[in-house]
């Protein structure tokens, strides 16, 4: 059984971090850039694999790095522009009973995704003016996970 976390080495790092110690799932971590995550790496069920969002082929490259693993639950976050190729990922019956979190900033734009989907959107923080900081969006996503 694996996770996949899509763009989880910036502002959602420390949720990366939670789950790899609240899991006993494998934590497929998906980046361009595995330094970020080394401190992660340390754990037994974290994984990295080199990924880039932005091209489409990389999805196909991803499926086979969980081929033989079936996928409970994928955390992302992926600009708006690439949407179209994050949806054609999603919708293989291989994520049938897969529960599926994106996380949206506060300019995306409205896609309709064909399969059932969590959508988190960020903004400003509640009770002051200003944006959220990391710990804060973790806080977040972690909070939609542990309720779904």
């Amino acid at each position: 059984m694996a996770i996949i976390i899509i763009g989880g080495s910036g502002m959602l790092y420390h949720f990366s971090e939670w789950m790899t110690e609240a899991s006993n799932e494998t934590v497929l971590l998906c980046s361009r850039n595995n330094d970020k995550y080394n401190p992660l790496l340390q754990q037994k069920n974290a994984k990295f694999t080199n990924f880039d969002y932005t091209a489409a082929c990389e999805y196909e490259k991803l499926m086979e790095v969980i081929k033989d693993e079936p996928v409970t639950m994928i955390v992302a976050w992926i600009h708006s522009p690439y949407y179209d190729s994050f949806n054609s990922f999603i919708k293989k019956p291989e994520f049938k009973n897969t529960k599926v979190y994106l996380v949206q900033g506060t300019t995306s734009r409205t896609y309709q995704f064909d399969t059932d989907i969590t959508l988190i959107k960020l903004g400003r923080h509640e009770s002051e003016n200003r944006w959220l900081t990391h710990q804060e969006i973790s806080e977040v996503v972690i909070k939609a996970v542990k309720n779904k």
